[in-house]
């Protein structure tokens, strides 16, 4: 899968963002990390070029630079706060038309993630928090940003990249350099020290995974602190990760990173839910006798041609009759078909 051509909008107070879509489906929006530019770790970071290409392989995905890093605007200036950031993700929101989404929110993303969901609640399907920096108001009395960069911006290069990098430490520092500015860095990381979600996050009522690893650097005490944040949440799921390359250097049976996994796993399963409850609610798929043998035809791993072959039928009218399964259904792919046939025992 290629790299997804950068596009540009504007903010409301001036800022070009870059922004990338890949993929078909359902909507996940990958929110940027400190440092992100889509295009380097896209071409140049097969770790998270991998990541990527799981999600966009079943979802429609959106990415973005912030502003002051990537291929987005530069020069944060002195007043700037994460409610600055909040204009980034709106100008994106509006110049796709996003609508219904689902939220991928890490690190100090969930600042603008979490006021989001709960703002709207009625476009936010799921959201995911990954080791998120939701408390940084209450990290302790550390040295300041500024005197770090200050006395050694290549040395915080390499300390950022060694533990919090993915795959090769060097190629991790030159995105780090490319991507951001010492000053912007710095602005940007003041900003969300400011940050702390605790009091708001009873009110977040939307399916929520916290994803995190039980040893992260973003705190001191892991995996206490997600499962605090997820205690504060309504119905929030956990998962946690011995290793914290849940992106590089790790991958499930099916190549998959496992980060892209449980999301995978946490989004799936949200779509059946609501397949589930649909019926439920006397909703029912009302799918015709034809339908439901294409339907079975599909959960036996049969190919379209396998199944136009074996009901005697057209290519084309297999296609018409998966469609009107999808829809009748509420599901959105053929794996999500083939589980609800599975389940109902069809």
């Amino acid at each position: 899968m290629d790299a997804p051509p950068v596009q540009y909008v504007k903010t409301s107070d001036g800022f070009d963002i870059a922004y990338g879509v890949s993929g078909a489906g359902r909507t996940a929006v990958l929110f940027p990390v400190g440092a992100n530019n889509l295009q380097f770790m896209w071409q140049q970071q097969p770790a998270y070029r991998a990541f990527f290409e799981a999600l966009a392989g079943r979802y429609r995905l959106v990415q973005y630079d912030g502003r002051g890093q990537g291929l987005s605007s530069r020069g944060l200036g002195p007043d700037h706060t994460v409610e600055d950031r909040r204009l980034d993700f709106a100008a994106v929101v509006e110049r796709l038309n996003l609508g219904r989404v689902c939220l991928i929110a890490p690190n100090e993303a969930c600042h603008i993630a979490v006021p989001y969901a709960i703002e709207h609640r009625e476009l936010v399907d799921a959201l995911v928090l990954w080791n998120p920096g939701w408390n940084q108001s209450e990290r302790g009395t550390l040295l300041p940003v500024e005197e770090l960069v200050r006395r050694s911006w290549e040395l915080m290069v390499r300390t950022r990249a060694e533990n919090f990098g993915v795959g090769d430490i060097e190629i991790e520092a030159r995105r780090i350099r490319e991507s951001v500015t010492p000053e912007d860095f710095v602005t940007h990381v003041n900003a969300h020290l400011k940050c702390n979600l605790r009091p708001v996050l009873p009110s977040l009522d939307v399916p929520t995974l916290v994803l995190g690893t039980r040893n992260s650097p973003v705190a001191p005490t892991s995996e206490t602190n997600w499962r605090s944040l997820a205690g504060l949440i309504p119905n929030a799921r956990v998962v946690l990760f011995d290793d914290g390359r849940m992106i590089g250097g790790l991958t499930t049976e099916s190549g998959v990173p496992p980060a892209a996994a449980a999301m995978i796993d946490f989004f799936d399963g949200l779509a059946l839910r609501e397949a589930d409850a649909a019926d439920t609610q006397g909703q029912a798929s009302n799918l015709s006798p034809r339908e439901i043998e294409v339907l079975r035809l599909v959960a036996a791993g049969k190919t379209n041609q396998q199944i136009a072959s074996d009901l005697v039928i057209s290519l084309n009218t297999v296609q018409r009759h998966i469609g009107n399964i999808l829809a009748k259904t509420g599901l959105e792919n053929r794996t999500q078909a083939a589980a609800y046939a599975h389940r109902r025992g069809l």
